[in-house]
């Protein structure tokens, strides 16, 4: 269908000046006021998205009294079913011709399903028997990830577009990570607030829905103030196979999948274990908050240092050693019980900073495998590439919850009882040395990957 052509990117700040080592190309700059629009639906966003990771399983065990095997089993079966979604809406929105472009009007049309979905989950009738409780939670989950689906893809794919430059979408998505860790900030200072009120319902029940209400804001203003690059229109692959058959030869992006997957197993199931280890190892609710918010100030706080180290040593070196500490950090968790709370707070703190760099970097490296895609095909096919890459991030992180899950119920757990031995030895390991086990599998799998700077311009696209 034709249409008006969509706006090209804009506003770009002019490149810097001076000499350019080793022959590189000046790099577009993107306008501050542009990092900030792409970043800022992140942010309401990414409340929603630490509250699930952070507390949901627990509030469905502890408050609604669901089993933590069947959480897990729901959890896992509508993040499968959002993997599924993840190529159609990658490859629909390649595909996507409108006066909008081809990402902008998924965002668009998620905002709503996105806040709905979200204040479902928190909200179910508190009449419901538990057969019908369990299929309200289901639903709940389906539309939010669905949702989600349909908006993270296209985000992201937008990323990719308008930041071309080698170091400048590091700066692009170091600015998304900001708004990301800051969702996560202010989702551990909710989960504060939950733990300290005194109806936990009530609580959640009015978060859910301000933040709802929140994330549709900034979504709508970041789509108004965006504008994407018109010569990209038409340039998704020829079909899906084709899109498939491409990323399945391309093996930069082979190797990211097993990047991607890993630390994600890892660190889900730490986050998702966090608060029965404040509960029942720490014997304090109320310390998951300094626990979790340390950590995510921390990444916040951190976030500014990736892009000029990476500038400097390497994103893969810079990668790597970011990870390979973090893991290092995560394995003193399973002596939480023995720390002092400052100690505790520190370990968190110094994890934190390093996460906030495997973020940053990853998506950027994501950005530049895409760029090789577009050298070999003459397509530009970001949201295949990132539907591809975050379907692996859903089943990890079903994976790793479903497993959280059993093994809890293995262990034999019981909600809001003190706990046998194996129940908190199977705590204690969740949230240590899984992570720091799945972290460091995480770099054996980059350790080889070489598409560095000097590559990626010898592709001749930025």
């Amino acid at each position: 269908m034709a249409t008006a052509p969509v706006e090209s990117a804009r506003p770009l700040a002019p490149a810097s000046r001076g000499p350019e080592p080793d022959g590189a190309r000046r790099e577009e700059r993107l306008a501050r006021s542009v990092v900030a629009a792409y970043a800022a639906p992140i942010l309401g966003v990414g409340v929603m998205w630490h509250m699930i990771g952070f507390y949901f399983l627990k509030f469905a065990t502890d408050v609604l009294l669901l089993g933590p095997a069947l959480v897990g089993g729901i959890f896992a079966a509508a993040r499968v079913w959002d993997a599924i979604s993840d190529p159609l809406a990658g490859y629909w929105s390649d595909r996507t011709r409108t006066r909008l472009g081809r990402r902008r009007p998924w965002m668009i049309a998620a905002a709503l399903p996105l806040a709905i979905g979200f204040a479902a989950l928190w909200n179910p009738p508190r009449e419901l028997a538990p057969a019908a409780l369990a299929i309200w939670v289901a639903a709940a989950f389906f539309l939010f990830y669905t949702a989600l689906t349909a908006f993270r893809i296209p985000h992201l794919s937008l990323g990719a577009e308008l930041a071309r430059g080698y170091h400048d979408r590091t700066r692009l998505f170091a600015g998304s990570s900001f708004a990301d860790a800051s969702g996560g900030l202010l989702g551990v200072a909710v989960l504060l607030l939950v733990v300290e009120g005194g109806d936990i319902r009530a609580t959640t029940s009015t978060v859910s829905l301000v933040a709802g209400l929140v994330a549709i804001t900034l979504i709508v203003l970041s789509v108004l103030r965006l504008r994407e690059r018109s010569q990209n229109l038409d340039r998704g692959a020829r079909g899906p196979w084709s899109a498939f058959h491409d990323l399945r030869h391309n093996p930069h992006a082979r190797r990211m999948l097993w990047v991607v997957f890993l630390p994600v197993v890892g660190l889900v199931c730490g986050a998702t274990t966090a608060p029965y280890g404040a509960e029942y190892l720490l014997g304090d609710p109320a310390r998951l908050a300094s626990f979790l918010g340390s950590f995510a100030l921390a990444a916040l706080l951190g976030i500014p240092c990736w892009a000029p180290l990476s500038r400097r040593f390497g994103k893969r070196p810079t990668w790597i050693a970011a990870r390979g500490l973090e893991a290092l950090f995560f394995a003193t968790f399973f002596f939480i019980d023995a720390m002092p709370p400052w100690m505790v707070v520190a370990m968190a703190s110094c994890a934190g900073f390093l996460e906030g760099g495997g973020g940053v970097l990853l998506t950027s490296l994501e950005a530049d495998v895409i760029d090789y895609d577009e050298a070999r095909t003459g397509e530009r096919k970001e949201g295949t590439y990132f539907a591809a890459w975050s379907l692996t991030a859903k089943t990890a992180l079903s994976a790793a919850v479903l497993v959280v899950g059993v093994s809890l119920e293995i262990a034999g757990f019981e909600p809001g009882v003190s706990q046998s031995e194996s129940s908190r030895t199977a705590i204690r390991v969740l949230m240590s040395l899984v992570p720091a086990g799945f972290l460091l599998l995480g770099v054996a799998a980059i350790w080889r990957f070489d598409l560095d700077e000097k590559a990626h311009r010898r592709l001749g696209l930025a």
